[in-house]
Parts: C-alpha cells; structure tokens; sequence
C-alpha cells in the first residue's frame, strides 16, 4: 500500500475568511453552523468541556444514566463540565455527559449542542428550596440540588468563588422571594443592609 503523501484531513474544510483576508479553515459549514458546536451536535462523543448544552428531555435508559428531571429544567441551557465520557457496560461503550456544577451522568439524547431554531416554552420550577439555609447548600445534598434546578444552573456558574457563590445565593433569594417569605436570617441581613447609619460626620474644620 502506498499513502498519498499530499493527504491533509482538512482538505475538506471550509474557508470562512473574507475578501482579501488571509485563508481561515473552519471545519464546519459556516453556511449552516453558527460555530463547531453545533455541528457536531449529533456526534456527542466529540462533545467537549464548556461547550453549552440545551436539555431537551425524552427517554433514556435509567440503568445507564442519572436521572436529568431531577436537576435540570427543559430547554434551559448548561454548561459541559468534562469531555465526553466513554461508559462501558454489559459488553457495549456508551456515550455520557456531565454538566457543570451538578453530579451525575446524562444520556446525550437527551440534549443537543444545537441552538433551538425554534419558540420554546422554557421550563421554570418556581421556589423549590423551602426554609433555605444562611450559606449555601452543600454540593450533593438533597437542598443544594434544588437549588440548581430551582436556578436553572446558574447558582454555579463558571470561574466564580465561593464567596461570590454566595452572593448570588442571596441576591437570588431577595428577588425570587416576598419579604414575609424570607427565612429569619435573611430578614436579619435586610434590616441591617437598610438601617441608617450611625457614623458621626467629623468637625468640619477637619477638611479645610
């Protein structure tokens, strides 16, 4: 056998550079996609880490995957916590998924790295964490589960410290909430945030 030497795999590329801009090969129809993303969206084990995901729901197969009704919310869009994962079971390789900042592997039937094309009803759950605590819930507990589908994922968003995790905990509390509905700690922290200051102007003389 002798091998084309001139063989290049991006002979199929397209070029996406401008009029008398130097030749850009993208690998991926730009006529149709947007990005590479979305067209590898039916090629899930090319999925890669940060890539974002919609949820569109369906079935799948429980003996192989987590549960995605029970965290994430129809339409909504996630981010990739990992590349593609490869499971192996009962003499087959699957395909899974994991999303960022929820534990669990998802059948990638059930999402697509496609942007839906069309009007959606995207699902919202309301408040789904009752009496929620002062810091955040702990990752992996029942509370802290709610909360990321009670937020759609957005309780832990990409490159944020714990300390600006719980910043958005409260913000989103005092919006998603009525006053007589905070729990006692939050009422607390409102009082304080809104009561007058106690600090005494100095001597004006001090600034001439």
């Amino acid at each position: 056998m002798v091998f084309i030497k001139s063989f290049n795999h991006k002979n199929t590329w397209t070029n996406e550079a401008e009029p008398n801009t130097p030749i850009r090969l993208v690998p991926f129809d730009k006529e149709k996609y947007f990005g590479l993303p979305e067209s590898l969206h039916d090629q899930p084990i090319t999925w890669r880490r940060n890539w974002v995901v919609f949820y569109l729901g369906g079935e799948y197969d429980e003996n192989l995957y987590d549960d995605p009704k029970d965290t994430l919310c129809q339409y909504q869009r996630y981010t990739l916590g990992s590349n593609a994962v490869l499971k192996y079971k009962n003499g087959k390789y699957y395909t899974a998924i994991e999303i960022h900042g929820i534990d669990g592997q998802y059948d990638p039937s059930c999402f697509t790295t496609d942007y839906l094309k069309e009007t959606v009803d995207v699902e919202t759950v309301g408040n789904l964490l009752k009496d929620p605590p002062e810091d955040v819930p702990e990752y992996g507990t029942p509370e802290y589960r709610q909360l990321f589908k009670e937020t759609a994922g957005n309780i832990a968003p990409l490159g944020v410290n714990p300390s600006m995790m719980q910043e958005n905990y409260v913000r989103h509390l005092k919006v998603t909430r009525k006053p007589e509905e905070y729990p006692q700690w939050l009422k607390e922290l409102v009082e304080s945030e809104n009561a007058p200051s106690k600090a005494k102007l100095k001597n004006k003389d001090f600034f001439q």
